[in-house]
């Protein structure tokens, strides 16, 4: 459904300005969910259907609404569902899907009546638009294509204009042009970034603009607290924060695991086990003084390896001047290079304080694959450490060199070895997937890379050797799968009856991190980098550039690994309704038609698109 003004002469499906989705079925078999009566039981029916035919109108549901939600600025989005003589509504927000008890129509069409005429009536914040987001006018876009030009995006994309509040409450405006990353799922993080034009400083910033899980600290507190502690190599924060008001309301339909029904909500239907994945959700915006380049863009060697050192020296200062705080996904994508060519880390929304890390399920694992540490890869331990990233700032160099710069005797084609060694994966015993089984060969055996790998830059190839040791020292240090640890000394060890005393412990070369600062500066001061070096070459084109899991990975994987990083799974994720962020839910971005009495039942879904649409 289009508002009237929308031309649909041409162009049927226009999700980038859909109003409300509404999907006809006749076959009662392509119902995706089956209605159990007996509501007074709500964790005893398995509500979503699991036909083919059901399963198939679930996940085309959920990907016609990814797809709205990712070409336009929104809090929630309904969709009505007809198949035959039944209807039934779906909310969708970023933490899952409200999904009412179907109807007759044919017997009651008042339900329906009412909710059409609701809907017509409503203004656009009220059918889920962002109300802090709006179209910039002819001379606003005209300006901001010139400013913007050199990140233009690669289809078409209509200006907008951010409003972000500054500490004292006074708004901004921001404009932006087409975003650099853009989500495919109705759920989750659901991170967006824009380049931006700021008229009144006549300057460009950078825009994030993100979906936070209640329990991980805002990203824009981190920035600040990252400044006041002068940590290098971090982008400076602008303005921001969360949102006042714009919260997600899927999880007020969810008890708590240890919980009975709300006795405000007797008629909610939280039926089957995926409740548990509904987790409450605060949009977060700010803009950050700082627009980096890729690291993929690096200029040789040399360079690649003081941006990645810049960034390690950025995950040291934090965790010894901020409380121990702790990145929690060092990646490629996370690592950019600035207007100087030096390195910065970016993405501290997963960062947590080490003691806080200890109140986390035991079963969560967050980063990114392919640059994920051996041990968490394989489910060893789910309390992310120091060395969980420093064995990823391993991975960030050998995969970037392997993919850019010249080495030899690789036993592999290039393409082939990125994907034996960082797409890993396997099930085990409890069909949870697991990886790392590769780069522990590669480390214990010449069975990886090969005996005789080498890199061509000599103070590179050292710097590789020395990381190859310690990695192999840490991963044969540690043993088979355990309860979580609570901290480096309380990790067992392989091959002894008894831990080893503190001195062996310290004397590891990842025990802090101090050796591999120390290694990177030596290499960096060597006077035997290559002169004239060649212009890096990407000897694996087609590959994804460790951004995201590549297609040797399945969907699922990739869908479940986002939704662990922020602790999504395992638990509903709720707080009380008395203590959710400010205390408000207020603001017109927060409402919708109002509830009817039909029963609903709370749904965490994901959505498989793959469109570049943003």
């Amino acid at each position: 459904m289009y508002k009237k003004s929308v031309n649909t002469s041409n162009n049927k499906t226009q999700f980038d300005k859909a109003e409300l989705n509404i999907e006809f079925k006749k076959s009662k078999a392509s119902e995706p969910f089956v209605d159990d009566p007996n509501v007074e039981q709500p964790r005893s029916w398995p509500f979503e259907a699991d036909t083919k035919q059901g399963k198939g109108t679930r996940a085309q549901l959920t990907e016609y609404m990814a797809e709205v939600f990712s070409r336009q600025h929104r809090l929630f989005g309904f969709t009505l569902f007809i198949c035959g003589p039944l209807a039934r509504f779906i909310r969708w927000d970023r933490a899952g899907a409200i999904v009412s008890k179907q109807f007759d129509y044919c017997q009651d069409s008042q339900p329906l009546v009412q909710f059409l005429w609701r809907f017509c009536h409503l203004d656009d914040a009220k059918r889920g638009h962002d109300p802090s987001v709006r179209p910039a006018t002819s001379e606003e876009a005209k300006l901001a294509k010139e400013k913007l030009s050199q990140w233009r995006p690669r289809k078409e994309r209509a200006v907008v204009v951010f409003t972000v509040p500054d500490d004292n409450g006074n708004p901004r405006e921001f404009m932006g042009w087409g975003s650099m990353a853009a989500p495919y799922s109705v759920i989750g993080r659901c991170t967006r970034a824009f380049p931006v034009y700021e008229k009144a400083t006549d300057k460009c910033y950078f825009l994030k603009d993100v979906w936070r899980a209640y329990m991980l600290d805002p990203e824009a507190d981190v920035l600040r607290e990252l400044a006041e502690k002068q940590v290098e190599h971090v982008p400076k924060f602008l303005c921001g924060g969360d949102i006042d008001g714009q919260v997600t309301e899927t999880d007020l339909y969810v008890p708590k695991e240890e919980e009975s029904l709300p006795t405000d909500k007797p008629r909610t239907w939280p039926k089957g086990d995926n409740w548990l994945r509904i987790t409450q959700r605060f949009h977060h915006r700010f803009v950050m003084d700082c627009i980096g380049k890729s690291l993929k863009e690096f200029e040789n060697s040399k360079q690649l390896m003081q941006v990645v050192s810049d960034a390690f020296t950025a995950c040291q200062q934090a965790y010894e001047r901020c409380e121990r705080r702790i990145h929690r996904d060092i990646s490629g994508r996370n690592i950019l290079i600035d207007e100087n060519g030096r390195g910065i880390l970016i993405d501290w929304d997963l960062s947590k304080r080490e003691a806080d890390l200890h109140q986390l399920r035991r079963h969560e694992r967050t980063g990114t694959w392919q640059f994920m540490s051996c041990l968490l890869l394989a489910r060893h331990h789910f309390i992310h450490t120091i060395q969980d990233d420093m064995e990823s700032f391993i991975y960030v160099m050998l995969y970037f060199g392997l993919r850019y710069l010249k080495h030899h005797s690789l036993t592999r084609s290039t393409p082939d070895m990125l994907t034996f060694l960082f797409d890993d994966e396997a099930h085990d015993s409890n069909n949870h997937i697991v990886g790392g089984y590769a780069k522990t060969m590669m480390f214990e055996s010449t069975s990886g890379v090969g005996p005789n790998f080498g890199f061509f830059s000599g103070p590179f190839q050292s710097w590789w050797r020395w990381a190859h040791v310690a990695a192999r020292q840490w991963i044969r240090r540690c043993s088979a799968p355990v309860t979580a640890p609570g901290s480096i000394e309380d990790i067992p060890f392989i091959g002894e009856d008894t831990e080893p005393t503190a001195v062996e412990v310290t004397n590891l070369r990842l025990y802090d991190h101090s050796e591999m600062a120390w290694m990177f500066k030596m290499c960096l001061a060597s006077r035997n980098w290559p002169e004239n070096e060649l212009r890096p070459v990407d000897a694996a084109p087609e590959a994804d550039g460790g951004i995201t899991i590549s297609s040797f990975v399945s969907s699922n994987h990739l869908e479940s690994e986002h939704a662990n990083e922020d602790g999504a799974i395992g638990g509903s994720g709720k707080q009380s309704q008395n203590s959710r962020g400010q205390g408000s839910r207020g603001g017109s971005g927060s409402q919708h038609p109002k509830k009817q009495s039909t029963p609903t039942h709370s749904m965490a879904t994901r959505a498989g698109s793959k469109s570049n649409q943003g």
